[in-house]
């Protein structure tokens, strides 16, 4: 990559991974990543979020899991964009308990759930028919002044509309859209 000239940043990596992704070329992308790492020069948040996103996305959510698990040993703090990565890909995959478990560990130990983070949990709430854990979500919503996105919308209507007019969950959707 460098035949002379400054040596490249994490940036300078992180851009040409993430464009590597977005080409296509996920095994080019990681190599590149991996001769980040082991040149010595360290990584900071974005990239690994850059990386980790583009692993779900590439349904490798297992090794993006342990990539994410393993930078608390880096000295790297997770931010709220990364760990709503992570959740999104563990939704993904079906994972609906472990993407529960790291969205109440944000609740715990921080960092705060923005309501991005709020509405991607919410979605796999209702993908997964987890209907009065997504209306005891959607209440925490209402507290934090957060507004469902499109998508979460998007996704009521279609339950509701697959469910039929007489469905017993109309109730449901009800309190959850109030």
């Amino acid at each position: 990559m460098q035949a002379q000239g400054p040596i490249p940043d994490a940036y300078t990596y992180n851009s040409l991974v993430d464009g590597l992704f977005t080409n296509g070329s996920y095994e080019e992308a990681m190599k590149l990543f991996e001769k980040m790492e082991n040149g010595g020069l360290k990584a900071n948040i974005v990239i690994y979020s850059t990386v980790i996103d583009n692993m779900c996305k590439s349904n490798n959510v297992d090794k993006a899991k342990k990539l994410f698990d393993s930078l608390p040993f880096k000295n790297l703090k997770c931010d709220t964009m990364i760990f709503t990565i992570m959740i999104s890909g563990l939704l993904t995959k079906g994972l609906l308990q472990e993407s529960e478990d790291l969205f109440a560990r944000m609740l715990d130990k921080g960092p705060t759930p923005n309501e991005l983070t709020y509405n991607t949990m919410f979605r796999g709430l209702l993908q997964n028919k987890k209907l009065d854990k997504a209306e005891q979500l959607r209440n925490e919503m209402v507290k934090r002044d957060f507004s469902l996105d499109a998508k979460s919308t998007s996704i009521i209507v279609d339950l509701h509309a697959s469910d039929g007019p007489d469905s017993k969950l109309t109730g449901t959707f009800d309190k959850i859209v109030s």
